[in-house]
């Protein structure tokens, strides 16, 4: 299986014709985006991708997707184990590409790294997973054993404070990019199977 993530973001950009120069604006919107190649098939696997994806009707359906290289995080060797290593504090709020995090009371070293995707959800308010990457971390926690960490994309929902945020095998919550399913036969009667995903944003 092949898999190409995208992160995308909006960003309005307007360049001066007179001096060249360029003005940007973020726009708040950003969000995951995915090609799916599988492997070539044979019949009785191609059809159970199949009947998965025709299941979907097109757009209409969601289903979670992950990357398959990063079934745990990047640290420093001394994780706790079972992914369930620190929870969201009360500042973080919906729209924020920040995070505040507590370990468990433990100031000092942060040993997560950048590059750890986690989940947050399914929650009370919204049930479906959705699926962010930490992108800076500071060094060491405050006394109190908080970090805030910089993240993509920003958050979808306000996690109470205490919500685990899940670091092993994390997932996200995406849908069909396109409302048609397609399929292809060799000679061999090998199948071939790709589809394109994007992260779902429906219930926001």
């Amino acid at each position: 299986m092949r898999v190409i993530f995208r992160a995308r973001n909006v960003v309005g950009a307007s360049r001066s014709p007179f001096s060249g120069t360029v003005q940007t604006f973020l726009w708040p919107g950003e969000w995951w985006e995915a090609e799916v190649t599988l492997p070539p098939l044979k019949r009785a696997d191609a059809e159970v991708w199949i009947t998965f994806l025709l299941s979907l009707r097109g757009q209409a359906g969601s289903f979670l997707l992950w990357d398959p290289s990063a079934k745990s995080p990047l640290t420093d060797g001394t994780w706790p184990p079972g992914g369930a290593g620190f929870i969201a504090q009360g500042t973080s709020v919906a729209g924020n590409t920040t995070i505040e995090t507590s370990f468990f009371g433990a100031s000092g070293a942060v040993n997560i790294e950048p590059g750890s995707y986690f989940q947050v959800g399914p929650i009370a308010g919204d049930n479906w997973p959705r699926l962010h990457k930490i992108l800076t971390v500071p060094e060491t926690a405050d006394s109190f054993g908080n970090a805030l960490m910089d993240i993509f994309p920003a958050l979808r929902f306000t996690p109470p404070a205490g919500t685990s945020l899940i670091t092993t095998n994390p997932q996200g919550t995406f849908m069909l990019a396109e409302n048609q399913t397609q399929w292809d036969v060799d000679a061999a009667m090998t199948y071939g199977i790709s589809f394109k995903a994007v992260e779902d944003l429906r219930n926001l």
